[in-house]
């Protein structure tokens, strides 16, 4: 039989975050400005992406389609990695119920 271990926490996490975001949700537009929106990763990914792109510009249209795609694989390369890499580390080291809360 094989081992589900890892589907069944693949499974937990997703419905953990459904269930988050069904209660907590997206965070307010400003300029209504806590600090649960400015700890929001999506308000980070913004906020990364308006500082890149002035970067990516360019007057010509098909270097700017080619920018376009850079910019794109940068973003996903700037946060993808570090959660990949931590999320590892609190796999090894922490017990799989918290890597699940995590």
């Amino acid at each position: 039989m094989a081992d589900f271990t890892g589907l069944l926490i693949t499974l937990g996490i997703l419905g953990l975050a459904i269930v988050i975001d069904a209660i907590i949700g997206d965070p307010p537009p400003p300029p209504w400005k806590s600090l649960y929106y400015k700890l929001h990763p999506t308000v980070w990914m913004g906020n990364v992406t308006a500082k890149l792109k002035p970067i990516f510009k360019n007057k010509n249209p098909k270097i700017e389609k080619i920018n376009g795609v850079l910019l794109a694989l940068a973003l996903i390369a700037i946060f993808t990695i570090p959660t990949y890499v931590g999320l590892k580390l609190i796999a090894i080291y922490l017990p799989s119920i918290l890597y699940v809360l995590v």
